[in-house]
């Protein structure tokens, strides 16, 4: 065992010196290859610095290569610029020189046409030494006299009339038994608005869920907590930009138009300016809203918000001074008439709205609205004024359904309406006794020009008395008449009656006629059937909120733009339409109405040919049924009338036109009508004016000479009844006071009688177009002598 284990570690001694050669073996070897790697790495290093040092020399040869062709290349470059600086020099010589030249040729020019004209002044200047020693003279005349009435106006104290000035002072009894009307009227709207909000939330088709949906929700929360100041501005003006379907339905349904007039009241009251404006801005996008307006309107006079709204009205009357304008008064009136037009309006449609509406014109004549119009139609004459001037005769036109209806002391209110409205007219167009510049008629003023020519027109319908009387009776009213018509018909002279633009027509004005002549007029445009709203001034708004314009069939509010001459939408044509019509029928049967139409200043045109010269070519063929009615009116039994007429066109076209008429008139009447031996000219020839030679639309017949040109004999028609006229049909046909005496040989009361039953058949008619008509402007029973008057001018 001894041995085993000696010879097991022998053998074990043996394996390790083996292993330690082994490792030194190998140790030796990688010294012998780190030798050969270190040989190789230097070589590697010796051939890489020599290559550095070879691509260095390269390089710097290049650098200098290239260095020596940068100098090559500058200097060839400077001897270039040297070159083109030579040749600049140059060619500036040259163009100096020819500057030079040409100087010198200008000024010979300019010195010799300085002395041509030197001398054709020198030559003026003596010419004309006499004409301005006559100008000094009368320039200096001129100025003294200036200066004189400008002495004279500081040294009178100022004596403008306010509005509250010209309402009609009322006792104490008077005004406490009007208190206590308007009290008692105010507490009946108020009980009734109540019933009728709560009626109104139990009927909505919308449900509570529905209306929190609205925008409106949380901004009628902030309006009813902010109590005035900025955040409610900013809360009105959120208001006024969020308006859908829901936001009408939940102003309805929360009456939300009641903060809104609180706030609007104490804003007036405060002069807050900007709160009132933010507050008339909603008002009015609510109400003239295309598509939810008809609804608000109604609802804002059922919940009985005009009592405040006149209240503020009566209030700023009250507070102005000596200045008649008022941003709040204008934004009231305007707010008042469309609400109230829109009333009146659907109630002509709806009988269930009637109550409502004589219980609102009731409020309106108890608060003396009428009154407040009058004043503000006799004070209100700047251009700025126009707008509310406007609203109040739109509100004092609805108003004449209460004073037709009640018929108690309608003379009296007609002939305070007739003297305002002359009134306001000879303001406008005649102020300080001479004729209105052209620029001073504005969009706003033609408005009110052609409105006041309506209401005129409607007294003249319901009231033909007063219209006479005030004429016949007032020689100062018949020149205030002559004065308004001739400035009027002077700046339709001065602006073209050509490029007036059409009145346009809806579909309810038109309508079937027998007269070829009346419908030619129809399509040629013959009035409005509704009255635009005039727009809001600039010290009222910027008028963005103030545009909408509902449907026409429910109201007059619609917007025209300002187009110069026509105004827009042809207003212009209808303001002369409608004094065509007045001064026609106000002159039918009048000898001294009729006289104002020879008159002239001096050796100036009489007023009657100025209304022809002024008229263009279409008003004497197309437009033929508008004017020549008007014509007749004023030439009827009036020789120098009909001689001026004679000068300035075919009075045989007036003959022509009539009879005409006359085969139009219903079957009876033209049984009475003999048969002709010669041919009539037809009714639908064009009558040209004997000033402006024009050749004829057909070829003229020939007739034959006669002893006279149309076998009519008018006797047959003289006593012959009139029957009312076949196109139109009145609803009503209600008695009148007598009008005034015929111009004709008839006794007064026949002649009254022959005016009244004309007046009867057209006051209630609803096409205001067939007020036009010739039988409802004169009447047919006076017709007859009309016709022997003409033939008595002409040839036989």
């Amino acid at each position: 065992k001894v041995e085993e284990v000696l010879f097991v570690n022998g053998i074990a001694t043996q394996n390790k010196m083996i292993r330690i050669e082994n490792r030194i073996a190998d140790v030796e070897q990688n010294l012998e290859a780190k030798k050969e790697e270190q040989k190789l790495t230097a070589k590697e290093r010796t051939e890489a610095r020599e290559a550095v040092l070879g691509r260095n020399k390269e390089l710097t040869q290049q650098k200098a290569e290239k260095a020596k062709e940068r100098e090559q290349h500058r200097l060839e470059q400077v001897k270039r610029l040297e070159e083109q600086k030579k040749n600049d020099a140059e060619s500036r010589q040259a163009k100096s020189d020819e500057r030079e030249k040409k100087l010198l040729d200008h000024k010979q020019a300019a010195a010799a046409e300085a002395e041509t004209k030197k001398q054709k002044a020198e030559d003026r200047i003596l010419k004309s030494q006499l004409n301005r020693e006559e100008q000094r003279a009368e320039i200096s005349a001129k100025k003294k006299e200036k200066d004189q009435k400008t002495k004279e106006r500081l040294s009178e104290p100022a004596t403008k009339t306010t509005v509250s000035e010209v309402i009609a002072k009322e006792s104490p009894a008077e005004e406490e038994l009007a208190n206590s009307k308007l009290a008692k009227a105010s507490t009946t709207i108020s009980r009734h608005a109540k019933l009728f909000i709560e009626q109104y939330q139990k009927e909505c088709a919308l449900g509570i869920k529905d209306l929190n949906k609205s925008k409106m929700r949380a901004l009628s929360t902030r309006l009813t907590a902010s109590n005035g100041g900025s955040m409610s501005r900013q809360v009105l003006t959120d208001m006024t930009n969020f308006l859908t379907a829901v936001d009408h339905e939940y102003t309805r349904y929360f009456n939300l138009f009641e903060p809104v007039m609180a706030i609007m009241a104490e804003a007036r009251k405060a002069s807050d300016h900007n709160t009132f404006k933010l507050c008339s801005d909603l008002l009015h996008k609510v109400l003239l809203d295309a598509a939810e307006g008809p609804a608000n309107a109604r609802y804002f006079v059922k919940a009985g918000h005009v009592v405040p709204l006149i209240a503020m009205i009566h209030e700023e009357i009250k507070t102005l001074q000596k200045q008649n304008r008022s941003a709040a008064l204008t934004v009231c009136f305007s707010l008042l008439q469309c609400s109230v037009q829109c009333i009146v309006s659907d109630a002509s449609a709806n009988v269930k709205l009637a109550p409502i509406r004589d219980q609102l014109m009731d409020l309106l004549e108890v608060a003396g609205v009428d009154r407040f119009c009058f004043a503000i139609a006799c004070t209100c004459v700047d251009v700025e004024d126009m707008a509310c001037l406007q609203y109040a005769l739109l509100t004092l036109h609805l108003q004449i359904f209460l004073v037709v209806k009640k018929r108690t002391d309608s003379v009296e209110w007609y002939q305070t309406a007739t003297v305002s409205l002359t009134t306001l007219l000879q303001n406008i167009l005649t102020p300080g006794g001479s004729s209105a510049k052209d620029d001073a008629i504005t969009h706003n003023t033609m408005l009110v020009i052609l409105t006041a020519f309506r209401l005129l027109n409607i007294i003249a319908r319901h009231k033909s008395s007063v219209i006479g009387t005030f004429l016949r009776e007032q020689e100062s009213a018949r020149t205030e008449l002559y004065h308004t018509v001739g400035a009027f018909f002077g700046y339709v002279s001065r602006n073209e009656t050509a490029a007036l633009e059409r009145i346009p027509q809806d579909g309810s004005a038109q309508e079937s006629s027998l007269s070829k002549s009346f419908e030619d007029a129809t399509q040629f445009g013959i009035t409005m059937q509704t009255i635009p709203r005039a727009t809001l001034p600039a010290y009222c708004a910027d008028g963005s909120a103030f545009t909408p314009a509902p449907s026409s069939a429910r109201s007059s509010v619609s917007q025209a733009s300002t187009v110069h001459g026509g105004h827009g939408k042809g207003i212009t044509r209808a303001a002369i339409h409608e004094l065509l019509l007045f001064i026609g029928v106000a002159s039918i049967g009048e000898p001294k109405v009729q006289e104002i139409f020879s008159w002239g200043k001096g050796n100036g045109k009489p007023l009657l040919q100025v209304i022809l010269t002024a008229l263009n070519i279409n008003y004497f063929t197309k437009g033929r049924h508008i004017l020549f009615p008007t014509v007749l009116s004023i030439i009827a039994s009036e020789n120098r009338n009909r001689e001026i007429a004679e000068r300035e066109m075919d009075c045989k076209s007036l003959l022509d036109f009539l009879l005409g008429e006359v085969q139009c008139l219903p079957q009876k009447q033209q049984k009475k009508i003999k048969a002709s031996e010669v041919q009539a000219t037809p009714s639908h020839a064009p009558a040209i004016p004997a000033s402006e030679p024009v050749p004829p639309l057909t070829p003229e017949p020939e007739v034959p000479v006669k002893k006279k040109l149309f076998a009519i004999n008018w006797a047959d028609l003289t006593d012959s009844d009139d029957e009312q006229p076949v196109a139109e049909k009145p609803t009503e046909a209600a008695a009148d006071n007598a009008a005034p005496a015929s111009a004709t040989a008839a006794p007064e009361s026949v002649q009254q009688t022959k005016k009244d039953k004309m007046l009867q058949l057209i006051k209630n008619s609803a096409n205001y177009n067939a007020f036009f008509r010739i039988e409802n402007r004169i009447p047919r029973s006076m017709w007859a002598d009309i016709g022997r008057f003409l033939e008595e001018s002409l040839p036989q």
